[in-house]
């Protein structure tokens, strides 16, 4: 079954609280005799989250848009993997000179809608790093903004999350991650501040948009990440 990729435009997040996790997919076997608990693992992890949303009016419209695109379980989702403490996109944007409407064309114009492209955030890898790696360095120049313990990152639509920095020379940083890289990577390809990942809804029907007299909707939508692709 072909399955189309909607992406969720970043704006398009309005989250009260979110919650991004890595489903291990462990299946619990009990415990031995001798009391040590037995877990078997016979799928590939995941990334799950949840978003709890506040949307109102047009942004309601908007989703309702993106939701029925979705039809239902079929389709897949480009989702930002937004986490304010994290990485603080607002400030990298700023640092950036980027203005909300996005990034104009070289000659200043916008898209229909004033609107720009969107910004993304990124760093680059200084050196190769295969499939199943937990380990890569990365050159933040010129942006210069410094990863952090627990940000999720991403390098095309496959996120990730520091667990640990260490500082090799100016500008250069080794990240050890989770989960372990999916494909394999090239140096200068480049590795995004904020994860994007593709997701299908965890729920049928889920994300309920109904709305109140004020014209406020608070969704909640479950994603887990789809890995054939």
């Amino acid at each position: 079954m072909e399955r189309e990729i909607i992406t969720v435009p970043r704006e398009l997040m309005r989250l009260l609280n979110s919650a991004w996790d890595i489903d291990w997919r462990g299946q619990s076997l009990g415990e031995t005799t001798g009391g040590m608990s037995r877990v078997v693992y016979n799928a590939f992890p995941r990334w799950i989250g949840i978003a709890n949303l506040y949307l109102r009016r047009e942004t309601i419209l908007w989703w309702r848009a993106l939701k029925l695109s979705g039809e239902g379980q079929k389709n897949l989702f480009r989702v930002p993997m937004i986490d304010p403490i994290g990485f603080d996109f607002d400030a990298a944007a700023a640092g950036a000179g980027i203005t909300p409407e996005g990034i104009p064309f070289d000659e200043g114009a916008l898209f229909d809608g004033d609107v720009g492209f969107a910004f993304e955030p990124s760093c680059t890898a200084a050196l190769d790093a295969s499939a199943g790696a937990t380990q890569i360095r990365i050159n933040v120049s010129p942006a210069g903004i410094t990863p952090r313990v627990g940000q999720i990152m991403g390098h095309g639509d496959w996120p990730f999350a520091v667990v640990a920095v260490s500082s090799v020379s100016e500008g250069i940083y080794d990240l050890r991650i989770q989960m372990p890289f999916r494909a394999a990577i090239t140096a200068g390809d480049l590795i995004l501040h904020e994860g994007v990942g593709l997701f299908e809804l965890a729920e049928e029907g889920g994300g309920d948009l109904s709305y109140e007299f004020k014209h406020e909707a608070r969704p909640v939508f479950r994603f887990r990440e789809v890995l054939k692709r």
